[in-house]
């Protein structure tokens, strides 16, 4: 059993539409890995506002993790990734409305980061399921390796596409890219 496991090959529709929706996600949240410059620039931020709007997302991403992580396993993976990915679409489009540092601005970043938690949790365990029990390490490693991919293509998108064409797009463009990836979500068969 376990070497027509390690045979089987990972690569198959149902992963490499995964990882398209993965990679598009990770643009998407990546691109905000630029959001101080965004905020000190275009707002006039200091530091401990962007300090503080960068950890209030990492802090509602790891409060979310065990409600997650618990719901993924009692219902569909892929329902939380479709979710995951609107949501931060959704979130991301409120940058259209902002001038300010307000509350506004906290809340997108809140949902921002609980987003982020419902996608990759429901991806990463997809990765998992969708791959044969002998190659779960390769699967998680190739899965990690798209995701962390898009953490130096997103900023270097959104540095050009500010300089070249403002903001608004590139806060369009990562609404656009969440968007796709729930569409792409949407797609995948999942396992039983």
């Amino acid at each position: 059993m376990l070497s027509s496991d390690s045979e089987t090959p990972l690569l198959t529709p149902k992963f490499a539409l995964l990882l398209c929706a993965t990679a598009t996600f990770g643009l998407s949240f990546s691109t905000y890995f630029l959001l101080p410059k965004y905020l000190a620039l275009e707002l006039g931020a200091n530091a401990s506002a962007i300090g503080g709007l960068n950890a209030v997302a990492m802090l509602a991403s790891v409060i979310a993790m065990p409600f997650i992580g618990t719901l993924v396993d009692r219902y569909q993976r892929k329902l939380f990734g479709i979710l995951g990915a609107l949501v931060f679409a959704t979130a991301s489009a409120g940058y259209l409305l902002v001038d300010e540092i307000g509350p506004l601005l906290w809340t997108i970043r809140v949902f921002q980061g609980a987003a982020f938690t419902f996608f990759f949790v429901a991806a990463s365990t997809l990765a998992t399921d969708l791959s044969p029990p002998a190659r779960i390490g390769q699967a998680i490693g190739l899965f990690g390796a798209v995701m962390i991919s898009t953490n130096a293509l997103g900023p270097a998108i959104a540095e050009w596409g500010s300089a070249r064409f403002g903001w608004d797009l590139v806060f369009m463009f990562t609404v656009g890219a969440g968007i796709v990836a729930a569409a792409l979500a949407a797609r995948i068969n999942e396992p039983r």
